[in-house]
């Protein structure tokens, strides 16, 4: 028997609740949006570290081996902050996901109301509703 994924789990075990029209099916849209915002968000990260990638690539192919101590010192600080804030950006859309798949993104983590769509495509790391009157972003996952 294949090796099921815990993604694949959570999909087969909400998919067979759904199929079976239970309460659940009338949340489908919303989860479906909920995954979309992040895997958007997950992809334009993923590829934010590859263009660091890219760049860093290109300046050490275009520098001469004399001057390359010189530009490492003045170009490896700036590049280290860079990727490792896309580092932690990329850990908070996997806690994210995380909680999707635990049925808690998407959902203030003080009252448990739904945050509206919107709210959470303006921001998809928020974790609170307007009415909590609190920020509620997060990057510490």
């Amino acid at each position: 028997m294949d090796k099921m994924t815990k993604s694949d789990l959570w999909a087969s075990t909400v998919g067979s609740l759904l199929s079976e029209g239970s309460p659940l099916s009338r949340h489908m849209p919303r989860l479906r949006a909920l995954k979309e915002i992040l895997t958007v968000l997950r992809d334009q990260e993923i590829q934010r570290m590859k263009e660091l990638v890219r760049r860093e690539s290109e300046i050490y192919e275009c520098i001469p081996k004399a001057k390359s101590d010189e530009v490492f010192q003045m170009f490896f600080p700036n590049h280290v902050c860079l990727v490792r804030l896309s580092e932690i950006r990329l850990l908070a859309i996997w806690a994210a996901f995380n909680r999707l798949e635990q049925g808690r993104y998407g959902l203030c983590e003080q009252w448990g109301t739904e945050i509206s769509i919107a709210r959470l495509r303006a921001d998809p790391m928020v974790q609170c509703c307007v009415s909590c009157g609190e920020d509620g972003r997060t990057y510490d996952p």
